[in-house]
């Protein structure tokens, strides 16, 4: 007999199961838009996860993403990345499979890194009129990351930094600093700066 019908001697009774298991696949996405999967060589502990949960949040699921900012990273070496599973989850979504994390290694053949000197009076200053005035006092060198046949051929000049004159932070000593924001021109791909950079301004 079905287990999900029910009969007595006058009436029966049909149980419609609101839950359901699914397999999906997954997957590392890099967000940081310089580069893409395909350019990466990617295992992980596990291709694909069984998950349970009501039907209508299970049948929009079609796979598990591992998000990794490349740009945090720096991807001249293999990186490991380990993440919980109930951190990739959507609330209301079981792991059948009982594993607790899961882990992804990621490499991308073919990079190297340049340090970029980029002068004092190259770095623009964002500043609204009427605001105090912000002047970097100092150039930075700083390190980029990316595909040789890139880095071979960039120099200062395919690069933008800019700071903002309103989000210049003072330490406990009165020194004035600001976070560089960098730019690459539109047709250099593939790179990007690694870490964050300071510079010291005045007014």
């Amino acid at each position: 007999m079905n287990g999900y019908i029910k009969l007595n001697k006058n009436e029966a009774y049909v149980s419609i199961p609101v839950k359901k298991e699914k397999t999906v696949p997954v997957k590392v996405e890099l967000t940081g838009g310089v580069f893409s999967t395909e350019d990466a060589v990617i295992s992980l502990t596990q291709e694909s996860v069984k998950i349970y949960g009501e039907i209508e949040l299970i049948d929009s699921i079609e796979k598990i993403v591992i998000p990794i900012d490349e740009r945090t990273f720096d991807f001249r070496n293999t990186i490991r990345v380990t993440k919980y599973m109930s951190s990739l989850l959507p609330a209301g979504v079981d792991n059948v499979n009982g594993d607790v994390s899961i882990t992804a290694v990621i490499g991308i053949p073919g990079l190297t890194k340049k340090n970029i000197y980029i002068k004092a009076g190259d770095i623009a200053v964002l500043q609204l009129e009427g605001n105090p005035q912000a002047t970097v006092k100092s150039g930075i060198t700083f390190c980029v990351i990316g595909f040789r046949d890139v880095i071979r051929e960039l120099d200062s000049s395919d690069i933008t930094a800019s700071i903002d004159a309103a989000a210049v932070s003072v330490d406990s000593e009165g020194k004035k600093t600001a976070e560089i924001v960098f730019g690459f021109s539109d047709d250099i791909t593939g790179v990007y700066v690694y870490g964050t950079y300071e510079v010291e301004v005045k007014n």
